[in-house]
């Protein structure tokens, strides 16, 4: 009886064991995959923001390229006026 008590209290101890194990283990598997959802969402962030920057830096060159030609066509009016005038004045001369 004995014998059967120490073997039976060997085998739970073993158990006891083996599940600590087992806890340990699966609780490292969920550290790990945390970790690694954490550096994946880390690196989608960082391309979503690279990409939003590249978006603006695109958004702004257009507008700079809008906006010189705007200024052309403004220049190229009033250069047009100009010689309208010139030659309102010149048939005014005559």
């Amino acid at each position: 009886m004995k014998e059967e008590e120490e073997k039976w209290k060997k085998r739970k101890k073993n158990e006891r064991r083996r599940r600590k194990v087992e806890e340990e283990e699966e609780n490292e598997r969920r550290r790990r995959k945390m970790k690694e959802e954490e550096e994946n969402e880390r690196r989608r962030r960082k391309v979503e923001e690279e990409e939003e920057n590249e978006r603006r830096r695109r958004r702004k060159v257009e507008e700079e390229e809008e906006n010189e030609r705007r200024r052309r066509r403004k220049v190229e009016e009033e250069e047009e006026n100009e010689r309208r005038r010139r030659k309102v004045e010149e048939e005014e001369e005559k």
